[in-house]
């Protein structure tokens, strides 16, 4: 079939006759659909070459960093079409814009984009059960697509003088000279380089065009632009690792065939031959079929009216959940389509008169128009836009549904029209794969650039992220992996904030699973989280039950509790220090001025904190001393009073002072005894106390008084008194131990309860503590050896040697600390400086911190200056509205979206806002995350649904009603049942309290009772 489309009642019939010709040729000659490739070989890394010496290359879209509002769209259109119209002038370029979008190979992409890696690297931690990564693969594949968005340049050799012209016929010649002959092989001789430039400048000033409009691209390689090709053919029998054979290749060489001289067998194969793996097959004229595979191809016959963003005809596919492949071929001379049509309808406009078609009258009229229009500095282009569809598993009915569906959406689509492939069907299929062949078969449509652009698909949501450890997802579908603890991002602060309601317990779960299953970890890695309720209960067991026994004890939740039992001493040195590091004496000081703060909350009066920095500094001086240093005392800790008997310790001094324990029990290879009898050597916060009174501290701050003119040392030694009656877990050395757990969670909710003053006072300290807990053994770099000592103790240890060794480790860990319901203590000065210190600190030291709150400005200024990732959950009040926007800074784009779009999470998941800053820029998306039913089983922290799981874990075990309320609920939540009966009760209004509630959660736990002696066990078995 000629690449014209029929115009005239001559051309219209003559195509009818060539098309019954083609018909009994494919049907009877067994025609081959790899006579219509144009393909050649390929040039360099990224360009592949016609058979008529044309140069093709792709750019893929990734999309745009930002949500693209109407007037960031206008600008952009008005770029793309000043480069466009630079480049399409001449006739020497075309460009075509594809996108397709396919459910087929969504799970395949899934597991290529997050499964294999997550599977990597749950082996190397150990997991026993990988499970929860097929869940989330699939809970994911429900909602997503495949999607490939690109831009394929043809660049034309032509305008070449006949001197070029000899000039590029005798490149040819000498590149050819001493070749064999073959024929059904890859050519050798091409002389591309000879006009390679124009096209390669292209492709550099395209790219430079959509860096500059925020839009992420990238040139695809000869590899790559092949495997899309065969995968828009035949994706059915293409995995997502083929590699077409390309010259430079290793490749399988055929065997040599009868007629002597043709060296065909020892090429590269043809790429038709391997693009089109199987034959393709016409049904009922107007369908093909690549083996199961049958195709629907369609073309707009009549350009949109009115020129509409491609969004809303993406929304209304995704909606019908129609798979397609949509062109738009842009190529110069719009105008010349007109010149027929307008001669002759001037010459026929008499008729008119004689009662004839008004037709002749609008062809002069719309021509007129679109001349107007370029006088007035309008590119007027040929644009052809060819559509495909298919279904699987041989179903014609199927794919001609979904044909007639597209054609409708196309008419709500600015009043587009479209007909059926005209002719060879399957050059109409093939018309749809860009850079396959030289022509398209579809109509050539006269249309502005301007508008043209508008219809394209430029504006969809980018990932930065090829792979990673979480998936996310746009609105529609896209996949958008997100890898956090990435080297795409120079540090890693994050804030996440949502109303209660909004899910903010999930997604800093998932959040979490996604760290620990990051590509880099050899090891489980460090996460320490700060929580106020059991909300991270759940994923902390969720990870033991994931790990063989002998390493459950890494993962641990404890509920803490302000008892001498639960001791923790903040001036815990790390192993064999004798004086704290920088970062760590900073949270000492920050602690201990909270303890200190005046009964109406404020700050301490002045002079205080120099007082407290006098004592800090004497107590470990003193303690280091072996003057002043504690003696050791048998009967205090019975582990290390075993060690020492049983290494046979004989003291080198007269008085063993705990040092010497230490340092003995460390050379011994006892680094966790020799920390255990360390807790009695370090100076606590009682003793603390007691150096107010020593003439050191006295003497020098013998004129400081408060306002009420109580001497500066008798004030702190009050406050500190005070502070360790108020809080026995302050009252003497380390009791409550961590021990080597690296997923480890404190619920302060016990502690940090009450209002007001005492409220905050209490919230900053429990914060303040648990963080020096949770951080003391990851919070240290190369920096921190030149702070150590280099030979301490009777037996002049150097315990840089060990520390450097813990470093290195460090170093190749994930790392992150993570506080929850950080407003608690929002408007305490010492909380919030001890806030801003673990983000400088986790930054110096290569640890993720994210915090979250349910308030978004509970985040201290610093911190939302430094934060590379923000993540919003929802508003819930006007209020909050206006101030996550001011807090945020956020595009009047993103406000409409935070007011708009963020709904409580559903089946469908979880939609937020994304903000992170990358080396690749600020990527700002509206996202959605979907966890697995299992998954948000195991970390949901629901009261109402809590009780439940309780309830039914007392009759059945807690392993059987996870597995019944998986299968019964599997979108992780009672909600929908609580409502739906709460309405059938006739309770209108929210309950949180009585016997109403309990009524309804009751008759819950009983129906499903009822269910798993009935109808659960028969079925499972």
């Amino acid at each position: 079939m000629l690449y014209n489309h029929p115009n005239t009642f001559a051309e219209r019939a003559l195509s009818t006759w060539e098309t019954l010709a083609q018909i009994v040729s494919s049907k009877l000659l067994k025609q081959s659909p790899k006579d219509h490739v144009s393909l050649d070989t390929v040039f360099g890394k990224h360009c592949l070459i016609q058979d008529d010496g044309s140069l093709i290359s792709a750019i893929r879209i990734d999309g745009s960093r930002q949500v693209v509002g109407a007037d960031k769209l206008d600008e952009l259109v008005l770029s793309i079409e000043a480069e466009f119209k630079a480049y399409l002038g001449n006739g020497t370029h075309r460009i075509m814009h594809s996108f397709s979008m396919d459910t087929d190979k969504t799970e395949e992409e899934l597991e290529q984009v997050f499964g294999a890696n997550a599977r990597k690297t749950a082996k190397n931690l150990g997991l026993i059960d990988t499970s929860l990564i097929d869940e989330y693969i699939q809970a994911n594949a429900a909602f997503c697509h495949s999607e490939r968005n690109y831009i394929v340049v043809q660049t034309k050799v032509r305008n070449l003088t006949p001197t070029e012209s000899k000039e590029l016929q005798k490149l040819k010649l000498n590149q050819a000279e001493g070749m064999p002959f073959m024929t059904k092989c890859q050519s050798i001789a091409n002389g591309a380089e000879y006009y390679a430039n124009k096209h390669l400048t292209l492709l550099d000033n395209l790219r430079e065009m959509f860096r500059n409009n925020d839009i992420f691209c990238r040139l695809l390689d000869t590899h790559e632009i092949t495997f899309d090709m065969r995968l828009a053919y035949d994706s059915a029998w293409t995995d997502l690792n083929y590699k077409v054979q390309l010259p430079g290749d290793n490749h399988s060489m055929e065997l040599p065939e009868s007629r002597k001289g043709d060296f065909s067998m020892v090429g590269v194969p043809k790429l038709a031959d391997q693009i089109m793996s199987r034959e393709m097959e016409i049904v009922e004229s107007s369908l093909a079929t690549v083996g199961d595979s049958v195709y629907a191809p369609l073309s707009v016959s009549f350009a949109p009216q009115k020129a509409k963003p491609f969004n809303i005809l993406y929304r209304e596919l995704k909606k019908a959940d129609i798979p397609c492949r949509i062109t738009f071929d842009m190529s110069a001379d719009g105008i010349s389509l007109l010149v027929f049509q307008e001669t002759m309808a001037s010459f026929l406009r008499i008729t008119d008169k004689l009662g004839g078609t008004p037709d002749n009258k609008h062809i002069i009229e719309v021509s007129e128009r679109l001349r107007a229009l370029r006088e007035a500095g309008e590119e007027i282009i040929q644009l052809r836009i060819s559509i495909c569809t298919w279904a699987y598993d041989g179903d014609v009915s199927l794919a001609k549904k979904r044909r007639e569906q597209i054609a409708r959406i196309l008419q709500s689509w600015g009043h587009a029209e479209s007909a059926q492939a005209e002719g060879d069907v399957v050059e109409s299929v093939l018309s749809s794969i860009p850079g396959l062949t030289r022509g398209n078969s579809a109509k050539p449509l006269p249309y502005t650039l301007s508008d043209t652009i508008s219809l394209l698909p430029i504006t969809q949501p980018a990932s930065v992220w090829e792979s990673g450890s979480r998936i996310m997802r746009s609105i529609r579908g896209k996949i958008m992996p997100v890898q956090p603890y990435s080297t795409k991002q120079s540090h890693w602060t994050k804030m996440i904030v949502g109303p209660m309601g909004f899910g903010k317990t999930v997604e800093l779960a998932g959040d979490n699973f996604s760290l620990l299953l990051h590509p880099d970890a050899q090891e489980i890695p460090y996460i320490r989280q700060i929580d106020i309720g059991p909300g991270s209960k759940g994923f902390v067991e969720l990870v033991k039950s994931l790990l063989p026994l002998s390493k459950q004890h890494l993962a641990a939740y404890y509920r803490l509790q302000n008892t001498k039992e639960n001791r923790i001493n903040p001036m815990d040195t790390q192993l064999g220090l004798r004086y704290p590091l920088s970062g760590h004496r900073s949270t000492i000081l920050n602690l201990v001025s909270s303890l200190t703060a005046q009964d109406d909350g404020s700050a301490p009066p002045e002079g205080t904190l120099d007082v407290i920095n006098g004592l800090i500094d004497l107590a470990y001086k003193r303690l280091s001393e072996r003057l002043h240093a504690h003696t050791y005392v048998p009967g205090l800790c019975e582990e290390v009073d075993e060690a020492l008997e049983k290494y046979s310790f004989e003291s080198e001094a007269k008085r063993p002072i705990w040092w010497d324990i230490v340092d003995f029990l460390y050379l011994q290879d006892e680094p966790r005894l020799a920390s255990l009898a360390q807790r009695y050597a370090v100076p606590t916060v009682p003793y603390l106390n007691s150096l107010c009174s020593d003439p050191r501290i006295a003497d020098e701050f013998v004129d400081a008084k408060t306002l009420s003119q109580e001497p500066i040392t008798s004030y702190v030694s009050r406050k500190l008194r005070a502070a360790v009656n108020a809080y026995p877990i302050l009252g003497g050395e380390t009791l409550f131990d961590i021990g080597q757990s690296r997923i480890v969670s404190l619920d302060l909710d016990d502690v940090t309860k009450g209002r007001g003053i005492e409220g905050q006072r209490r919230t900053t300290l429990f914060y303040t503590l648990a963080y020096h807990v949770l951080t003391t053994d990851m919070y240290k770099g190369p920096d921190s050896l030149k702070e150590m000592e280099a030979e301490v103790g009777l037996y002049k240890i150097d315990y840089r040697k060990y520390h450097k060794l813990d470093v290195e480790r460090l170093q190749r860990t994930v790392k992150r600390f993570c506080a929850d319901e950080i407003h608690r203590g929002s408007e305490v000065p010492e909380f919030i400086l001890q806030l801003i210190t673990a983000v400088l600190e986790g930054r110096k030291w290569g640890v993720d911190v994210t915090l979250a709150s349910q308030l978004a400005d509970a985040f201290p200024a610093d911190i939302k200056r430094l934060a590379s990732s923000i993540i919003i959950l929802g508003s819930g009040t006007a209020k909050n509205v206006k101030s996550i926007v001011k807090e945020f800074q956020l595009s009047p784009t993103m406000e409409y979206h935070l007011k708009n779009s963020l709904r409580k999470p559903s089946k469908r998941g979880a939609t937020m806002l994304g903000i992170f800053d990358t080396d690749d820029g600020w990527l700002e998306q509206l996202m959605m995350s979907t966890f697995g039913p299992q998954f948000l089983w195991r970390v949901n922290s629901t009261r109402t649904d809590t009780y439940v799981v309780e309830q039914l874990a007392q009759r059945i075990g807690e392993s059987e009603a996870m597995k019944l309320l998986v299968h019964r609920y599997p979108g992780g939540s009672l909600q929908e049942d609580i409502e739906a009966r709460r309405k059938h009760l006739g309770i209108e209004e929210d309950f949180e309290e009585g016997v109403t509630k309990a009524g309804i959660l009751d008759a819950i736990v009983a129906d499903n009772m009822r269910y798993y002696k009935h109808h659960y066990i028969p079925n499972a078995a």
